[in-house]
């Protein structure tokens, strides 16, 4: 996995980046599921757009923390 750094980020962000519009359309344990592979893998940067719903970020941050 190629990771950037970003202008004034936290850290090294990986190439790849997972799209979580459709979580609020899973169960929080699917989502949870699915974020816990990603980051598994390597990826650690996660697109949670507002409109795609609270669920979407609060599952990443739960599944994270």
């Amino acid at each position: 996995m190629k990771y950037y750094d970003i202008v004034n980020g936290p850290e090294k962000v990986s190439s790849v980046i997972m799209g979580c519009m459709r979580m609020p359309a899973l169960s929080v344990d699917e989502a949870a599921t699915m974020i816990g592979t990603a980051f598994e893998l390597g990826i650690n940067f996660f697109d949670n757009a507002t409109c795609y719903g609270e669920n979407s970020e609060a599952v990443t941050r739960r599944r994270l923390s």
